[in-house]
């Protein structure tokens, strides 16, 4: 019998097996700006990937590597210093500094005490007089930035960093986010939708706050 012939896709779930054709994007025929960049850049990881697997062929020692010492590095740097392109993150300044430090925790890898330090100062410049975390030093307080700002201060695993966080001021800016309806608005005047109840909830959870005015 003639081998069958496999497909990309077959080649590609034989080395990358979380790869399901099933889970890429499907815009149901409605185009849109972004529905097509979506399907754009799958289209571009699938090709890499395919090129990976193709130009290995039987030599397993070219299997994917972590160069951790150069993530914990970039990762490092990045805490203290970030380039011009992320200016447009500036509403986002707490998960930038959530991203790097849960990933140097994934990594194993330590903060010294002066960069901890610093990253607790930064962070309470972003907490708003009314509670609650704003994307940066003076801008409004939203549910997205808290959880955000919590989540790394916790993850810094200090004294310091947990009793930088007002709690009753936070718990104060949740009440306020919990509306009549039982829904909640992710700031104030701000939008109702499913990410909000999460946000607040698992902010609560975390600081021990969680009470009759936010259920």
């Amino acid at each position: 019998f003639a081998p069958v012939a496999m497909t990309d896709e077959e080649r590609l779930v034989g080395v990358f097996h979380s790869y399901q054709k099933s889970q890429r994007f499907n815009d149901n025929s409605f185009f849109t700006y972004s529905s097509t960049e979506q399907k754009r850049v799958e289209d571009n990881c699938f090709d890499e990937a395919l090129a990976f697997v193709l130009e290995r062929g039987r030599d397993v020692t070219r299997e994917p590597r972590l160069d951790r010492e150069a993530h914990v590095t970039y990762l490092l740097r990045s805490l203290r210093d970030l380039t011009q392109g992320y200016s447009s993150l500036d509403a986002s300044r707490p998960w930038l500094c959530y991203w790097d430090v849960h990933a140097l925790a994934l990594l194993g890898a330590r903060i010294d005490d002066a960069t901890a330090a610093d990253l607790i100062r930064f962070l309470k410049t972003c907490e708003h007089a009314d509670g609650g975390y704003g994307g940066g030093p003076g801008q409004l307080a939203h549910l997205a930035t808290t959880y955000a700002a919590v989540l790394t201060l916790m993850e810094l695993r200090r004294p310091d960093a947990y009793q930088s966080i007002d709690r009753k001021k936070l718990r104060a800016f949740l009440r306020a986010r919990h509306q009549p309806s039982g829904a909640y608005t992710m700031h104030y005047g701000g939008e109702e939708d499913i990410r909000a109840p999460y946000l607040a909830l698992s902010v609560a959870s975390l600081l021990r706050i969680v009470d009759g005015g936010l259920t």
